[in-house]
């Protein structure tokens, strides 16, 4: 028996409205889980990566800062006087 029936494409596409609309970050990811499921995602990371694909990921990008930018202005201002 499978872990999960299919979803038929109306189920698919109110399951994606919901999450989109809804302010429970709970609840929508309950929703996403259902939908990686039903799409095989996490199944695919394990065969592939074994149990460390599951892991959580940090959210959003590592931060990049201009060091070279920050630089240069740094080493302009530090010559200019101070008048407090």
């Amino acid at each position: 028996m499978p872990l999960l029936l299919p979803l038929s494409r109306p189920q698919r596409r109110r399951i994606h409205k919901i999450i989109h609309a809804n302010l429970d970050k709970g609840h929508a990811r309950r929703l996403m889980a259902i939908l990686l499921l039903h799409y095989g995602r996490w199944f695919q990371w394990y065969r592939e990566k074994g149990i460390d694909a599951l892991e959580v990921l940090p959210s959003g990008r590592a931060p990049i800062l201009p060091v070279a930018k920050i630089v240069t202005l740094l080493v302009l201002l530090i010559p200019l006087p101070q008048n407090i």
